[in-house]
This record gives C-alpha cells, structure tokens and sequence, in this order.
C-alpha cells in the first residue's frame, strides 16, 4: 500500500509540476530580445492614427522621501488631431540600458483629462531599477487594439531625470 501511495503523490507532483510550467508569469511583461525591442519603430500606424512615443523618465531623490527606482511616464500620441479611438490602448513597458532590460506593466493610475490631450494616451510605471540618472536609455511600449493585435512603438535616447532639492544657498 506504500508503494502505490508514493506512486500516486509522484504522479500528483509531475503534473503539478507540468502545468506551473505551463502558465506564463503574468506579473511581469513577456520576455521580448534585446534587438526586437531596439528595432521596433518610432512611428507606428494604428486604427488610421500615426502614433509616436514620448516619455518622461525620473529617479526622486527629495529629502525625507525613500530612494525611489525608476519612474516613467508616457505618452502615446496621434500625430492627427481628434480624440484616439477606444480600440487602442497601451499595456506594457520596457527600457533598455546597454544589455539589460527593464519591463513593466503600467500602473492603474488614471490621468485627468486635462492633464494630456484627447489624441494621447499616458500611462505611469513606477518601481523600476535603481539605475544612474542622467544616462540614455530606449523605451519601448506595447500598443495594443482590438481589431489589430498588438505592435511595439519605440523612443530611444530617453533621458533618466532626478529629482531632488539643492541644500545649497
């Protein structure tokens, strides 16, 4: 009776362990080369709109906050005016420093409508790697629609900013 007891919970924990294989870490982005995401376009064409990627990277070094990681705000714009269709949406987030990678699903924050224009979309990641500010970096989002699928839409030569307050008089 031993044996078919160790036999059973064996099997159990084969196939335990063949469907957590199976299941893709849904925490963090996909996992997408290096070349992929430095070759992926500036400009893209979605839904009739030619959109294009800014970003606004920071590290906040303000007195009495914690050392923060890297901030980023982006925006996806239509070059044509008028309000983006609902279709189109941006989901994911990496940034490339030299050989690594950081990727990132966008916060659930919403943005105010007056704080960006009816031909963008902006979304926040936060938490990001502790890397030096003032350096270069690539950033490349995931734009995704209903209709379409999904394409990848770069910015390269993205500034890493930081904030803090200067003690000096």
């Amino acid at each position: 009776m031993g044996a078919s007891i160790i036999k059973y919970f064996a099997i159990y924990l084969i196939a335990l362990f063949m469907v957590s294989c199976s299941d893709e870490d849904k925490s963090v982005p996909p996992y997408i080369p290096i070349d992929k995401l430095l070759s992926a376009p500036d400009t893209i064409i979605v839904d009739g709109k030619l959109l294009y990627l800014s970003s606004y990277l920071n590290r906040d070094f303000m007195p009495g906050n914690p050392e923060n990681g890297l901030m980023a705000w982006i925006e996806v714009t239509a070059i044509n005016p008028g309000k983006l269709p609902s279709s189109i949406d941006v989901d994911a987030l990496w940034i490339v420093k030299e050989h690594e990678v950081w990727k990132s699903w966008f916060s659930d924050e919403e943005r105010p409508p007056e704080e960006h224009e009816p031909n963008q979309i902006v979304k926040i990641a936060r938490n990001g790697p502790y890397w030096p500010t003032k350096i270069y970096v690539t950033v490349v989002v995931r734009v995704i629609n209903s209709q379409f699928g999904a394409s990848l839409l770069s910015a390269s030569h993205q500034l890493i900013h930081e904030s803090q307050i200067s003690l000096r008089r």
